[in-house]
């Protein structure tokens, strides 16, 4: 029975929409929205941890911060999901991003839970860094269990002998650089890949992931291609 509530819609704590229509219930994928969340008491412990303080001023810039980006991010956050829903990778209906000032020198780096990233006046690298993070939250879900492992299997074959940070990173770096292609566009995309070869965290995992594509590293649009083509 619809009970006249034909196209109505709920959305529950899982990446499923259910929809009814003509007196049954469909459940849809729902897309994931990312929320940005500033805390100034996340911000102040992290660099008390750091050894660093925060300031009031930097307080009120956290929070326009967080205002401002959410705006940037809303009509990338459908193509980001989108693309790796397609990819066989979700998350929950809503996901939280927490901007926080960085602490030079201090061996702080952006980290993936709780997502976490640096304020910065760059917006297309803080983008980068939160789809690098998302993939790390993609392999963490459990939903995406058999597929993460399908995806995981090649990596780990071909780079038995690498730590297992650095095949993590391989497999990271290649699924996020799609999500760069997807968002910014080739020559973005490429130039944020350039930039992180110069994280020391991601020298070797980077080294060689561009190795394996001759350097080539606008085939990076297609991971999924080239992480089976690993052997």
């Amino acid at each position: 029975m619809s009970n006249g509530n034909e196209g109505l819609f709920t959305q529950c704590a899982s990446p499923l929409l259910f929809f009814i229509k003509n007196g049954y219930t469909v459940a849809i994928m729902a897309l994931t929205e990312l929320y940005f969340r500033y805390s100034s008491m996340y911000d102040r412990t992290l660099a008390l941890l750091a050894g660093g303080v925060i300031s009031e001023q930097q307080i009120a810039e956290g929070f326009e911060f967080a205002k401002k980006y959410a705006v940037y991010w809303q009509e990338k956050n459908s193509i980001i999901f989108e693309y790796y829903k397609n990819i066989g990778l979700i998350l929950p209906d809503f996901w939280f991003a927490y901007p926080v000032h960085s602490q030079p020198h201090t061996g702080l780096i952006p980290f993936d839970d709780p997502l976490t990233f640096f304020i910065t006046k760059d917006f297309d690298k803080a983008g980068a860094t939160i789809i690098h993070e998302l993939c790390h939250n993609f392999f963490g879900y459990f939903a995406n269990s058999k597929r993460a492992e399908k995806l995981w299997n090649p990596v780990t074959k071909m780079f038995v002998k690498e730590p297992i940070d650095v095949q993590q990173h391989i497999l990271i770096n290649a699924l996020a650089s799609g999500g760069y292609f997807q968002v910014f566009g080739e020559t973005v995309a490429i130039d944020l890949i350039k930039h992180e070869m110069t994280f020391p965290s991601l020298t070797r995992s980077w080294q060689l992931l561009s190795d394996h594509v001759d350097n080539q590293l606008h085939l990076l649009r297609n991971p999924v291609n080239i992480i089976e083509s690993l052997t």
